[in-house]
């Protein structure tokens, strides 16, 4: 075989001589498994690392290293899916929060009780298709149940007694478009009820009281308007 080429990274010995570490070589005529080989240069290729001028001549290093490599790879890509699929999902469960709340610092549920109340069903609706999308979000993604907010105002439970209290005042209302909407909103929060129970073990004989259940899960206490 040739000699291998020289390069600054070879060592020196304290007679001068520098020599390459054990395992190591730098020369292309190596001899070497046709099937190594070949798998070799397709797991480097696909790690899209390159091939440089040190290459390892042990075949389990050739194998190993390449591998090795993949699975960072794999690692890194899956860990940045999750993070991109969990942070939009949380997203959408804290607006939804934080709007419910808004709701009820401008007593919403009051205006509903208005016998002349005759605006804000469209908001309702809006309510209700955001409660589907958490739904929606709990399904593909069950781990964000285990999420606890430390801001009141951007969690779901803590806002899901007043949920509930826009539901039955929508209901109750003499308006025929915002009854047929808080029936929507409830039909809403009974699907995401059934989810709960099944998904997560939250148990209840009822939507509210199995609500109630995933209100005291993440340690908030039920409060209902009587």
């Amino acid at each position: 075989l040739p000699h291998a080429r020289r390069v600054r990274s070879a060592m020196h010995l304290p007679n001068g001589e520098r020599r390459l570490p054990q395992r190591v070589d730098l020369t292309e005529g190596a001899a070497h498994s046709e099937f190594a080989e070949a798998l070799y240069i397709s797991l480097v290729t696909l790690g899209t690392l390159g091939f440089g001028d040190v290459i390892p001549v042990d075949p389990w290093i050739r194998l190993f290293s390449p591998i090795q490599a993949l699975t960072g790879f794999a690692l890194l890509t899956a860990a940045l899916s999750w993070f991109g699929q969990i942070y939009p999902a949380l997203g959408r469960r804290r607006t939804l929060s934080i709007r419910v709340h808004l709701l009820e610092d401008n007593g919403y549920v009051e205006t509903l009780r208005e016998p002349e109340a005759s605006t804000g069903n469209r908001l309702l609706e809006e309510v209700a298709a955001s409660i589907t999308e958490v739904r929606v979000d709990l399904t593909q993604n069950t781990e964000t149940y285990y999420f606890r907010e430390t801001d009141p105002r951007m969690s779901l439970a803590a806002s899901m007694p007043y949920l509930q209290n826009l539901s039955v005042a929508a209901r109750d209302s003499t308006v025929r478009e915002i009854r047929a909407d808080g029936e929507l909103l409830q039909s809403a929060l009974d699907d995401l009820a059934r989810h709960f129970s099944t998904q997560f073990g939250l148990s209840g004989d009822s939507t509210g009281e199995i609500l109630d259940h995933f209100v005291r899960d993440h340690g908030h206490a039920v409060q209902k308007e009587t």
